[in-house]
């Protein structure tokens, strides 16, 4: 499903569904969302937890796995912002 990332932090993020009539859909599966990324490193995926979800937008907790999978994101991140 496409998503507009409006906001990321290490905890977890602030996003826009691209198509609102899956917004019924989101409300039933929170546990069920998967945030998949690319970076120099190459693909890698994070859990998350949805918190919020309405028509202004879906708000949700990163499930740190692992360390390692933390540290990623986290480099994911500073990277991000670097660019931005």
């Amino acid at each position: 499903m496409p998503v507009t990332i409006v906001d990321v932090t290490f905890f977890g993020m602030y996003l826009k569904l691209d198509d609102v009539t899956q917004l019924d859909f989101v409300n039933g599966h929170p546990r069920d969302l998967t945030l998949h990324l690319e970076d120099e490193e190459g693909p890698f995926s994070i859990e998350c937890l949805i918190f919020e979800a309405t028509e202004q937008g879906i708000r949700a907790l990163f499930k740190h796995g692992s360390f390692e999978l933390a540290d990623r994101l986290s480099r994911f991140i500073v990277r991000q912002k670097q660019t931005a």
